[in-house]
């Protein structure tokens, strides 16, 4: 129903006002009906309110999640079992070897009659990391297989089997001589032929070509010429101590195998001022090496054989200056260029009065303090000419030389004990590693 119906219209300036008309009891009972509706329709919807609290609607429900194929978390693998290396325990140095090894010392020894025993073989192998051959390299001093049977016939029966004994143990091969002019040592047919200095170099040639190049890369050091300057050297005497034939002969060694140690040895130029030192030979031997390396020979070392008698050192005072004297006689040749090499050690005791255990003391102070000159001096190398008593030159008639029952000049009895001697080293290698 519209309300402005009941009101009258009015114009005030032009404008209808609408205004209030008069109601008739038709009207009025009319508004009545209508308000009393409505108040009723009020007051219901209150009540319904007031009595009948509001519903409240039941939460939607959160739907589950749509199931995904989520992927299983894949397994770590066991780790693949690898062959991780378990370290190597640090070794403790104990022997010659193992302290000789940490200076970059050579510490030989000569092979012997006892070179085949087990024991031999493990003593030598415990306490060297090099071997020095036996006779087997002489021209003929092995009368069965001598390597030299005739001029134009080699016979390297006793070569082989050296050079395969020293691969077998493992150690490095020092090869004594390629030229050494002994007579003993010496084949007939060379001693007696009727050669001129031509020939006699090109036999050598031939000999030091067909050796060296048959054992390249087996033999690690040859004495090239031994002895050279001794009164009694078939070389020396045939061809003259001349620089000029030396220098070939080593050149054709280093032409047959480049990466083999070449050296010059010879005897009594090691200590001056003992008994069996010679002071014009070691003059010789220095100016000789001099010259040869001013020629560019391929020379690496210089050879003391130091084959010594205690009879040089029953005095203290005795032993200082002789040692002295050898760590300086070292220094001399290694200013020429060269390393210096001990390629024959011993040192006799017979002619010592006293007891055993008193020589084998004596013994044992001289070694001590000749070999700490030899490494004062720088020496590169330090071969004990055998392993046991027994088995030396020196008390094997069938050698050759000078010989006596009590020599006992090297570091182990015959019963491979060691000696005060080898004790002696053992203790100076041990302060040189410290």
């Amino acid at each position: 129903m519209d309300r402005a119906a009941y009101l009258p219209s009015k114009s005030v300036n032009g404008n209808e006002l609408n205004m209030p008309k008069k109601l008739t009891r038709q009207d009025f009972l009319k508004l009545s009906g209508v308000a009393s509706a409505g108040m009723f329709l009020f007051a219901c919807d209150a009540a319904t309110k007031f009595l009948m609290p509001t519903q409240t609607p039941w939460p939607t429900s959160t739907p589950f999640p749509t199931a995904t194929n989520t992927p299983v978390p894949t397994s770590t693998p066991f780790p693949t079992a690898t062959n991780t290396p378990v370290p190597t325990p640090t070794k403790v140095p104990k022997y010659l070897r193992d302290f000789a090894e940490k200076l970059g010392l050579e510490i030989g020894v000569g092979l012997g009659a006892s070179q085949n025993q087990e024991i031999y073989q493990e003593v030598m192998t415990r306490e060297f990391n090099l071997c020095i051959s036996d006779s087997a390299f002489h021209w003929a001093t092995n009368v069965l297989h001598p390597l030299r049977p005739s001029q134009d016939q080699f016979d390297f029966t006793n070569p082989d089997a050296v050079v395969t004994y020293a691969q077998q143990h493992n150690l490095p091969l020092q090869v004594h001589h390629l030229v050494w002019g002994n007579e003993p040592t010496l084949p007939a047919w060379l001693k007696e032929g009727n050669f001129s200095k031509e020939d006699l170099l090109a036999i050598i040639e031939e000999h030091v070509t067909t050796i060296v190049s048959r054992y390249k890369g087996k033999v690690k050091e040859w004495t090239v010429i031994n002895e050279v300057l001794a009164p009694y050297d078939f070389w020396g005497i045939k061809l003259g101590i001349d620089p000029n034939w030396i220098a070939k002969v080593f050149g054709w060694a280093h032409d047959a195998d480049p990466d083999a140690i070449l050296i010059l040895s010879d005897s009594k130029i090691e200590i001056p001022g003992a008994l069996d030192y010679n002071s014009a030979k070691n003059s010789r031997m220095l100016n000789l090496v001099q010259d040869l390396k001013a020629s560019d020979a391929p020379i690496n070392g210089a050879g003391f054989q130091m084959h010594l008698t205690e009879k040089d050192f029953l005095t203290q005072k005795q032993l200082e200056i002789k040692s002295n004297a050898l760590k300086q006689n070292i220094i001399n040749y290694r200013a020429l260029g060269v390393d210096v090499f001990v390629t024959e050690f011993d040192l006799r005791l017979d002619g010592i009065p006293g007891s055993q255990a008193d020589r084998f003391a004596l013994q044992g102070q001289a070694c001590r303090s000749l070999f700490k000159a030899c490494l004062d001096g720088g020496l590169k190398s330090f071969c004990v000419y055998g392993l046991i008593d027994r088995d030396s030159w020196l008390e094997n008639p069938s050698v050759g030389g000078t010989h006596a029952a009590d020599t006992q000049p090297l570091i182990f009895d015959d019963n491979y004990n060691p000696k005060p001697a080898y004790y002696a080293m053992l203790d100076v290698l041990q302060q040189y590693t410290q």
